[in-house]
């Protein structure tokens, strides 16, 4: 005598094509329900961890670079994370907060496509909140030098630099 339907586990081999995105429905044929035109199909839902570095907006990849004072005004070579391997990346002198540099072909694959999307640097410059004596002095000598104008020196500032008079 039968017993009707029986649940079991098992295991199905499921090929991901790269490039795939959040929530994208893959179809494995043979995996579902048993019907009486056979098994059914298994659709699986795909979940896309998030990467340390790098955000996602489709194909394309978005890296926040951030870049000191000096590295910005004077130009720098730095490496920006990749997918696979680190990536060099010239940095031209006087790079301003917010420039955006591409990088064609860096990004994810177009699913079922040879080619790949960009991946684009977004240079945020981070400005340091506590300064050495000998920093402030020489921003303070670097702003006299351009015409900006500072916030004068503090009282304990200027004592100090009295006392090394």
């Amino acid at each position: 005598r039968g017993r009707g339907r029986v649940a079991r586990e098992e295991r199905a081999r499921v090929r991901i094509p790269p490039g795939m995105d959040e929530n994208h429905l893959l179809r494995v044929p043979g995996y579902g329900n048993l019907g009486p035109g056979g098994p059914g199909d298994l659709y699986v839902r795909l979940k896309v961890r998030p990467h340390p570095h790098l955000e996602r907006e489709g194909a394309d990849l978005v890296y926040r670079l951030k870049l000191g004072l000096a590295q910005a005004a004077l130009g720098a070579r730095v490496e920006i994370p990749g997918l696979s391997d680190p990536i060099p990346l010239e940095v031209p002198p006087g790079t301003g907060h917010g420039e955006v540099f591409e990088l064609p072909g860096e990004g994810l694959p177009y699913p079922g496509e040879a080619r790949r999307g960009t991946l684009r640097v977004v240079v945020e410059l981070s400005v340091p909140k506590h300064l050495s004596p000998k920093a402030k002095e020489l921003l303070r000598a670097y702003a006299k030098e351009v015409g900006e104008e500072v916030a004068p020196e503090g009282f304990f500032e200027r004592l100090r630099g009295f006392f090394r008079k």
